[in-house]
């Protein structure tokens, strides 16, 4: 199978998969992974873009030497089981709290930092 093929069965899981289904509400920083918006005033998300990102986000966790560097991170309710997967399947930190301090990741004078 070649680099295209591959690419292209990556865009079609995640058609299949639904993420490019946007909402109504659009925020302006969004604007640029938009390729269109459908009947029902829904933004869809343009796949080719989000494969482009996945596929640099890779690059870049497969680059980390230690996995304990990394921590996945969702407040949202339906990020939940993605991250806890990810995190087990990467062995990294993940944490699913719904409230950060502030400085939690920058401050290095807290404790947990």
């Amino acid at each position: 199978m070649d680099k295209d093929e591959r690419k292209n069965q990556d865009i079609l899981r995640l058609l299949a998969s639904q993420c490019h289904i946007g909402t109504k509400n659009l925020n302006a920083n969004m604007k640029r992974f938009i390729s269109h918006k459908n009947n029902d005033g829904i933004h869809i998300i343009n796949a080719e873009k989000t494969w482009q990102n996945i596929k640099l986000a890779a690059r870049v966790i497969a680059a980390i030497e230690d996995p304990n560097d990394i921590i996945v991170i969702s407040a949202r309710s339906y990020g939940q089981t993605a991250i806890i997967k990810f995190a087990n399947y990467v062995n990294c930190v993940s944490t699913s709290s719904s409230r950060w301090i502030p400085g939690t990741l920058t401050n290095q004078n807290t404790k947990k930092y």
